[in-house]
């Protein structure tokens, strides 16, 4: 069962590692905040987060369990708590989409929601901002990363190489600690998606290029592009995944992918 205190003190030994390895202060991550919005102000500009909520109850009671496994923060020198982070409100109280990496984390999210071997929401429909932040506050959705310190705007796939060696046991055990039953790997040429497969789902069978069925753990394992990847836009991205996840289903005679 996910806690967050459990997953804080994952949280401490990969902060004392970074530490002795000289890697400066890492971004904190896990289940994200469901509790009170409040605003902040930074460099002359007022930001919303989120508060600790009731998070840890939604996560443990979901019948839909979603894990993004990305690489590492992308903002050098600011090691922000990506829990807090709020996704769809702004500080008038208005609803609006934010940086395309989380735009797509919302839709996906969405589209998952909704997901069986009879289909999914369309894209028109995850892409409006009051449908997704309504499935949002309702879905039970996490975000890691193998690399928690953040070096810039992007990581070598020998940098992603080197944090997933160092930090192993870490990510396995925060990894195993979720126990999602839906897991988005993000990016890295495969490498997050292999690492998964190969230290926590090692019986995975893959049912096609996107998709990894676990069957002893019922656990879904989804090898997709990075979520701001150039190489494909936001729409062809959610069908794609969308569309193989069904067709996996269909494969496996399987209508809900959470039994």
């Amino acid at each position: 069962m996910y806690s967050s205190q459990d997953n804080q003190l994952i949280l401490d030994k990969w902060a004392e590692r970074a530490h002795t390895r000289n890697e400066g202060e890492i971004s904190p991550d896990g289940v994200y905040y469901k509790g009170e919005r409040h605003q902040y102000e930074s460099d002359g500009k007022i930001y919303c987060e989120r508060e600790p909520g009731n998070e840890d109850a939604l996560w443990n009671s979901a019948k839909r369990r979603i894990l993004f496994i990305s690489k590492a923060p992308n903002e050098p020198d600011n090691p922000y708590d990506m829990r807090c982070c709020e996704l769809t409100h702004n500080p008038d109280g208005s609803l609006s989409f934010k940086g395309r990496f989380v735009n797509n984390m919302l839709r996906l999210a969405a589209g998952i929601a909704s997901l069986s071997k009879d289909g999914f929401v369309d894209y028109g429909t995850v892409n409006n901002i009051d449908y997704a932040d309504n499935v949002w506050e309702q879905t039970a959705v996490a975000r890691i990363n193998v690399k928690k310190h953040s070096g810039g705007p992007s990581i070598s796939n020998q940098q992603l190489l080197s944090s997933l060696e160092a930090y192993k046991d870490l990510i396995v055990e925060q990894i195993k600690l979720h126990e999602a039953n839906i897991i988005i790997c993000c990016g890295g040429s495969s490498l997050i998606k292999d690492f998964v497969v190969e230290n926590v789902y090692n019986d995975a069978e893959k049912l096609n290029n996107w998709i990894y069925y676990s069957a002893s753990h019922n656990v879904w394992i989804i090898d997709s592009y990075h979520l701001q990847a150039r190489c494909t836009s936001d729409e062809e991205l959610y069908n794609d995944m969308m569309t193989n996840f069904s067709l996996a289903l269909k494969d496996k005679n399987i209508t809900d992918p959470v039994r």
